[in-house]
């Protein structure tokens, strides 16, 4: 308990320094990377291999990098202050530090050394360094996040939990939107069977962003419209078109039209989607009546194919 009040106490003390400090050589960079470099690996490693019985093993590293975290986490409170306040500059240096002692590097070499139960904390981390900046999705890309099965195990819905889960949605979601360069890695992590478990019986928030998942997968091109069929993903995406979860169905007709704008690969397997479609098009939501009808328009856009199926449910 003591140990407990002394790391709140620091971690209040460090988020109160860097309310007021903004600039790089400020004590709160300096504090700052000092944290970051308690994330080292080799320091974790000497930490992994101590006798657990001394708080060293894979129950001592996971404790210690949960505490990084934490303090992590209460930085980017702070940037969120930061960022309504319109303090940019102090955003910025906090960033530069964070990628100069490359944390993200630090917290994906982190997780072998960590019991996976603890393994949430530092892909909250991640998944906030991601949508700070594009370096960071390169430097996740680049560093290893898609090694050694980390993503796989991060993501099975009968090892992690669904906070976890959710975290790593988002960090693919992201990857795929930002650039089509960034396919050929989610591809090859072969993660498909995880996304037919998550889109058919995951919790409607993990539906939810199995689906705007799927609608950046296809973004870009059509080069996982084939994958996406032979592992029965699409009939998981048709069926929350017609989910109870409105979120869900909105993020389900933005997928289906970016599943259906590049060419007419999977016109056939999408067919019966279309009255969930037209049914959309009477939401309470304007952006889910918008994806529907954006949807519907891209069943003609490749081929008269779905001319005639559209025809025979009345599409307007």
């Amino acid at each position: 308990m003591q140990a407990n009040r002394e790391v709140m106490r620091t971690t209040t003390m460090y988020t109160q320094l860097l309310f007021h400090d903004i600039n790089v050589n400020t004590p709160a960079c300096c504090l700052l990377a000092i944290v970051c470099r308690y994330l080292n690996e080799e320091y974790l490693k000497q930490l992994y291999y101590w006798p657990q019985s001394r708080g060293g093993g894979s129950v001592g590293v996971s404790t210690h990098v949960s505490i990084i975290t934490q303090i992590l986490a209460e930085v980017f409170k702070v940037m969120d202050v930061s960022k309504a306040q319109g303090d940019e500059p102090h955003n910025f240096a906090l960033q530069d530090v964070m990628y100069k002692e490359r944390v993200m590097s630090s917290l994906i070499q982190a997780v072998d050394y960590m019991d996976m139960a603890f393994w949430a904390a530092p892909f909250a981390i991640m998944t906030k360094l991601i949508n700070c900046s594009q370096q960071f999705v390169r430097m996740f890309v680049d560093d290893g996040g898609f090694q050694n099965n980390r993503i796989q195990r991060a993501i099975d819905a009968q090892r992690a939990n669904g906070g976890l889960i959710s975290d790593v949605l988002s960090i693919l979601s992201q990857l795929a939107r930002m650039s089509k360069e960034f396919y050929p890695h989610i591809h090859n992590a072969d993660l498909y069977d995880a996304f037919e478990i998550l889109i058919n019986q995951g919790e409607k928030e993990l539906r939810s962003k199995m689906c705007t998942l799927i609608g950046n997968l296809c973004k870009h091109s059509a080069y996982f419209y084939e994958p996406l069929a032979q592992h029965h993903i699409i009939e998981g995406l048709i069926e929350c078109c017609s989910d109870f979860d409105m979120y869900t169905q909105k993020f389900a007709a933005f997928a289906v039209g970016n599943a259906a704008f590049h060419n007419d690969y999977l016109y056939t397997h999408l067919q019966p989607v279309i009255p969930a479609l037209i049914k959309l098009l009477e939401s309470s939501d304007e952006k889910t009546r918008q994806n529907a009808t954006g949807a519907l328009s891209n069943f003609v856009r490749n081929s008269g194919f779905m001319i005639d199926k559209l025809i025979d449910f009345h599409a307007p």
